[in-house]
């Protein structure tokens, strides 16, 4: 329950991001094939697509751009997309959430993103960072039993 609570939060951020408003209409069955624990698939009033897995065997979003680095030490604990103009991972370790804050900052600098926010606050640590017309949002919080890293990502936008 405390992983789906979490995911649920994770899919707002994007949503809210994008400008959705309305009420989603219902969702749309989920695909048979995937095994994961809970699919969603929804459609917003606007039109917006929303997708996302959590628990099980879940899977990186096609188009997570490969430029920002998953934790090594890390298990996936759910994903997501929305319209595919933003994409989302939610990941647990039990590492320190201040080293995991470092190897975002150095990987994401060598990887050539420029950090427009960089947050180290009593255990919280939030990043910022963007590269050409994409937005990377990391944030990685420390939990009692786990490190909490949520990472979202804004495309480019389509022309």
């Amino acid at each position: 329950m405390k992983a789906l609570s979490r995911f649920l939060c994770a899919l707002v951020v994007p949503l809210a991001a994008c400008g959705a408003a309305g009420e989603a209409t219902p969702p749309e069955p989920a695909p048979e094939a995937s095994e994961a624990d809970l699919v969603i698939s929804a459609r917003t009033a606007d039109g917006s697509r929303i997708e996302g897995q959590i628990g099980g065997d879940v899977q990186r979003p096609a188009d997570f751009p490969d430029d920002v680095p998953v934790y090594p030490e890390a298990w996936l604990t759910a994903s997501g997309s929305a319209s595919g103009e933003r994409v989302f991972l939610l990941l647990g370790s039990r590492d320190a959430p201040r080293s995991i804050y470092r190897f975002y900052r150095e990987r994401l600098s060598a990887a050539g993103w420029s950090f427009d926010t960089e947050l180290w606050l009593g255990g919280v640590g939030i990043l910022s960072a963007s590269k050409g017309a994409r937005v990377a949002s990391i944030s990685v919080t420390g939990g009692a039993d786990e490190t909490i890293i949520t990472l979202t990502v804004k495309l480019a936008d389509p022309s």
